[in-house]
């Protein structure tokens, strides 16, 4: 059985840009974009993971108390805006 398909419009540029690198690869085009879209999404969806775990132990405050124990002084030479 075939996986479902489903036309997506690109621009001009992307598509001959993928089309040259799918060539590069010895691909078809269809194969190159799909392989390019997948990776994409598995790469996004593994930084979500990662944000998210780092998140799971933060507490609400902890930012406020942290920014409470800067020192209020001037920058350092070098460091002002």
């Amino acid at each position: 059985m075939a996986a479902a398909t489903s036309p997506v419009m690109l621009p001009e540029s992307i598509v001959r840009a993928a089309e040259v690198q799918a060539r590069l690869r010895g691909v078809s085009l269809e194969e190159g974009v799909s392989r390019a879209v997948a990776e994409r999404l598995d790469t996004m969806e593994g930084a979500r993971e990662f944000f998210r775990r780092r998140a799971s132990g933060a507490a609400g405050d902890a930012l406020g108390r942290a920014l409470e124990a800067v020192p209020s002084r001037p920058p350092d030479s070098g460091d002002e805006l």
